[in-house]
């Protein structure tokens, strides 16, 4: 077999599509633009706090093989803009 026929460039067609060629409806409103980027941003955040929590998980498995004692315990407190924050509060005691 021998190797391919290289194709004149003059007879390759390319198929391009100018913004004009493209419908109205599939240019996304500057709405629909921001709204995606939030859910993205919230979708990145669940991600992250989901695997920070696997990581405790893993930290809290290796405070009991140590016979630490850990209580985890939620608060909340208001923030100076009037809206409430829940936190974690993590309290350690290894017995001496």
């Amino acid at each position: 077999m021998g190797t391919p026929a290289l194709q004149d460039p003059a007879s390759v067609r390319l198929q391009y599509r100018t913004v004009d060629s493209i419908p109205l409806h599939s240019h996304p409103s500057a709405d629909e633009i921001v709204e995606q980027l939030l859910r993205d941003q919230d979708y990145l955040l669940n991600k992250e706090i989901k695997q920070r929590v696997t990581e405790l998980n893993q930290l809290l498995l290796k405070a009991h093989h140590q016979k630490m004692k850990v209580e985890l315990r939620t608060a909340q407190f208001d923030t100076m803009d009037g809206s409430t924050v829940t936190y974690l509060d993590v309290k350690l005691y290894k017995q001496l």
